[in-house]
């Protein structure tokens, strides 16, 4: 239940308790004969209604003489002109209160503000290099040691697949935890899904797979949205939007974002095939092995993807709406004719403080398919150039845009600050542009 449905709840039960007595009891009563009339105090909303005593008239006798017997029915006539008049007041009064009370919008918990244009909060607060969500960020967690050396997840893993791909005997690997408490944060997260600890270690290492890139620029949507309002995004999601990190700095909490998006998306009660109930499909299980030795799942074929040559936007807005009932996910593809519209058209949605994403993949049908984007790093620690034949997916990457230049875009892809020249882009042969916005209904 959203932040708003329980606050809807709330009041919706709090009226019903405050008006049960009063709809279902009968003390008041008007007969013919005999006018009577019982106190009746009821509290809504703080407004007091009151049916005030009136005298008991007693029942007119038909004995009197006409003078006396059109004096009594005068009286009585008035009298009786009042009552009903304040019982019609009373009702309507009644009537138009519960009239209000469901006519009212959806009580808003939840206020979002306008998203910053700028990009700055994205540079983790002097965190040397870092600019936005890592897709690494879980295996970054864990290293592997063998014979002395210490190897990062895909190298281990490759040694251990080309070993078993020989038939050799397969290197024993000693995982070394870099930062325990953010990874036992992690595993306990994945353990609230009811998956066993071996389970939940595993499931870490899936994430920075084929598309894991798709899911940090949806993480970094997720973020410049709430970017002027942390409080509002904990508030949504449970969790800090900010951690220290184990050098201090304060930075985005990419990794439990990540973890939390990645759950949900592929669990089969959301429409995922990788998970149920706590349990892995061990029907999609591939051939290769991680470096503990245990069988993979065949993610990039069978994990849901946030983009591929469209936005999901109907998973995204259902994971937002499990966390908060208000939240709506909006996104649209630009139209985009060659380059200098390409930067003008992006720098106009950046001013209206629209998130907007880059897809870029691998077209067979495209005459030029093998054209790739090359990236021009802005950090010296990051790798100077990448381009699409050296990315771990292949055929594609999905990154956010912060930003123009006369040449290109910048943009932040696996946590650093990169530079894409537009000249690389062939719109809708090659590429897509999406912009995208998070508010409250």
């Amino acid at each position: 239940m959203g932040i708003s449905e329980k606050i809807n709840s709330s009041i919706g039960d709090n009226y019903s308790n405050k008006f049960s007595s009063f709809s279902n009891k009968n003390s008041e009563s008007f007969q013919t004969n005999n006018i009577k009339t019982n106190v009746e105090t009821v509290d809504i909303n703080s407004e007091i209604f009151q049916i005030k005593t009136k005298p008991k008239v007693n029942s007119i006798s038909g004995a009197v003489t006409t003078k006396k017997a059109e004096s009594i029915f005068v009286s009585s006539q008035s009298f009786l002109d009042k009552i009903q008049t304040y019982v019609e007041e009373t009702c309507a009064t009644i009537s138009n209160f519960f009239k209000s009370l469901f006519n009212k919008e959806k009580v808003q918990k939840i206020e979002l503000e306008e998203a910053e244009n700028s990009y700055e909060f994205f540079e983790g607060f002097n965190y040397p290099g870092r600019y936005g969500v890592n897709q690494g960020e879980m295996y970054n967690l864990c290293v592997y040691e063998y014979n002395g050396t210490q190897y990062t997840y895909y190298d281990a893993r490759a040694l251990i697949n080309e070993a078993k791909k020989n038939g050799e005997p397969l290197p024993i690997f000693n995982p070394v935890i870099l930062s325990p408490k953010t990874y036992e944060k992690l595993v306990n997260k994945v353990k609230e899904y009811g998956f066993s600890e071996e389970d939940s270690e595993f499931i870490l290492t899936l994430i920075d797979d084929a598309g894991a890139c798709s899911y940090a620029s949806t993480c970094n949507e997720i973020f410049h949205q709430f970017s002027n309002n942390p409080e509002a995004f904990k508030e949504v999601f449970g969790y800090d939007m900010y951690i220290t990190s184990t050098k201090g700095y304060q930075v985005l909490n990419s990794p439990e974002l990540l973890l939390d998006l990645y759950l949900y998306a592929n669990d089969e009660k959301n429409g995922g095939k990788l998970w149920k109930d706590g349990k892995i499909n061990k029907n999609l299980l591939s051939n290769e092995i991680d470096p503990l030795g245990r069988t993979l799942i065949d993610v990039g074929e069978h994990q849901v993807y946030m983009s591929s040559d469209y936005k999901n936007e109907e998973v995204i807005e259902k994971f937002l709406k499990s966390k908060e009932e208000s939240l709506d996910y909006k996104t649209s593809k630009l139209l985009i004719t060659d380059a200098n519209h390409c930067i003008y058209a992006i720098s106009k949605q950046l001013e209206e403080g629209k998130s907007i994403t880059l897809d870029y993949y691998y077209n067979p049908n495209y005459e030029d398919r093998k054209t790739n984007i090359h990236m021009q790093s802005y950090d010296e620690n990051a790798s100077a150039s990448v381009d699409t034949t050296t990315w771990s997916e292949g055929s594609g990457h999905s990154v956010l845009i912060t930003g123009v230049t006369d040449e290109g875009l910048i943009v932040s892809s696996w946590g650093h600050k990169y530079h894409i020249p537009v000249s690389d882009l062939k719109f809708d042969k090659n590429c897509y542009i999406y912009c995208s916005d998070i508010c409250t209904n």
